[in-house]
């Protein structure tokens, strides 16, 4: 069963899910693998909620096919080890066998 996904997302969230592969419904036939999830130590920690410690900066490296070329934008993601998601990724540029996409969460 799916573990459930808090509204405020921190890197200990995605540190167990490296590997799991990130299906994106409203792209049919596309999905992801997640590379890499790593702490932004260059950047200041972002905003706070109320109740909540202020999150460290990471950001989630993904893997996905050549072709086709996503955009950047907000995608629906689905694992089977996490409850649906949705993030905004950006691609940054291929890699040998595939494309790569990051997240960055402040």
């Amino acid at each position: 069963m799916p573990r459930p996904m808090p509204l405020f997302l921190t890197i200990d969230h995605f540190v167990p899910l490296v590997g799991a592969t990130f299906r994106l419904p409203d792209v049919p036939g596309v999905s992801l693998v997640l590379a890499q999830a790593a702490p932004l130590a260059s950047m200041k920690t972002g905003g706070v909620l109320p109740g909540i410690t202020p999150r460290v900066p990471f950001d989630l490296i993904f893997t996905g096919p050549k072709t086709p070329v996503l955009p950047q934008q907000i995608y629906r993601m689905e694992t089977d080890a996490a409850e649906p998601m949705e993030m905004f990724i950006v691609p940054i540029g291929p890699e040998e066998g595939g494309m790569l996409y990051q997240a960055v969460f402040t």
